[in-house]
C-alpha cells in the first residue's frame, strides 16, 4: 500500500485530506505541527512522500523543509500551499501543489512523485542488473 505523512496545522483539512486519500487506498500518517512530525520523523518511512503545509504555526516552512532533509535528504516533499511562487530552492525531490477546494493538484502531484519513484526503481534494479551481469562476465 502506497503512503503519505501529512503535516497539516488546520485539523478540519487533514481530517479532510487524510479522510479522501484513505479512500482512495492510501495510508496516512499525519501531524498537527512541524515540532510533532520532527520528533516523529524517525519512526516515519524514509520513502512515503510527506505533504507539508506552507502556513505552519509553529515553524516557517523553509526551516521545516531543512531539518527534513538534515535527515532525509531525498525524501519527497509536498508543500501544500495557496501561493502561485513556491520560493523555494532548486531540489529534484520537492514539489509544490495547490490548495484548492478539491485535492486534484495534490494528487496530481503525488502522482508525479510516485512516477519518479517508479522510475527510478527501475533505473536502480536495471543498473544492479548490468553491474551483476559484468560481474559474472568478469569471472568467465
Amino acid at each position: 500500500m502506497k503512503a503519505v505523512i501529512l503535516v497539516e496545522r488546520n485539523k478540519h483539512v487533514r481530517q479532510f485530506i487524510s479522510r479522501e486519500l484513505q479512500t482512495m487506498g492510501y495510508g496516512v500518517r499525519s501531524f498537527k505541527n512541524g515540532k510533532e512530525f520532527l520528533e516523529e520523523l524517525p519512526t516515519t518511512a524514509s520513502g512515503d512522500p510527506i505533504i507539508i503545509d506552507r502556513e505552519l504555526a509553529d515553524m516557517d516552512i523553509h526551516q521545516a523543509i531543512a531539518a527534513i532533509r538534515q535527515h532525509r535528504p531525498h525524501q519527497p516533499i509536498i508543500v501544500h500551499t495557496f501561493d502561485d511562487e513556491n520560493g523555494f530552492a532548486h531540489d529534484n525531490n520537492l514539489f509544490v501543489a495547490r490548495k484548492q477546494s478539491d485535492l486534484g493538484d495534490l494528487i496530481m502531484t503525488l502522482g508525479q512523485v510516485w512516477k519518479i519513484e517508479s522510475m527510478n526503481e527501475r533505473e536502480n534494479r536495471g543498473w544492479r542488473q548490468r553491474t551483476d551481469q559484468d560481474d559474472n562476465k568478469m569471472a568467465w
